[in-house]
């Protein structure tokens, strides 16, 4: 694997190197969002939570739906990480996802419900179990 650099992030996300390297060691609680070069960090993020299946607008705009997924993929405290730290995480978390569905895919179809319905099954034949063994001894 190559060596990372600033450059290297923000191209892999669609952004011009040379209108944001600056800004990407700066936290979003601290970056102005009507900056060009926030709008750019912000639509190159957009993108990165698109690949992981999220449907957002890439139009820079650090909307209540951008913040919510990078909640979702980052954990609160997202928004005092620089730039760099993100973009580095959001890559992390589209390189991991391969492996996530290949995990999911070995375990089945399994639906919430049919997971609930084994365990009460399970319950079930234990208590069961137990009522026998108490009425014998």
């Amino acid at each position: 694997m190559g060596e990372r650099t600033v450059r290297s992030a923000l191209q892999r996300f669609g952004v011009f190197p040379d209108v944001a390297v600056q800004q990407m060691f700066i936290a979003p609680n601290t970056t102005d969002p009507d900056m060009q070069s926030t709008i750019a960090i912000v639509g190159g993020a957009q993108r990165g939570l698109n690949e992981l299946g999220f449907g957002l607008a890439e139009n820079g705009i650090l909307n209540p739906r951008t913040a919510g997924a990078l909640d979702h993929v980052l954990g609160e405290g997202w928004q005092f990480r620089t730039w760099l730290q993100i973009y580095n995480d959001l890559e992390r978390a589209i390189k991991l996802r391969p492996a996530l569905r290949r995990a999911t895919d070995a375990l089945g179809d399994v639906t919430p419900a049919q997971s609930g319905l084994g365990t009460a099954a399970l319950l079930g034949l234990v208590t069961l179990g137990y009522l026998i063994f108490v009425r014998r001894t």
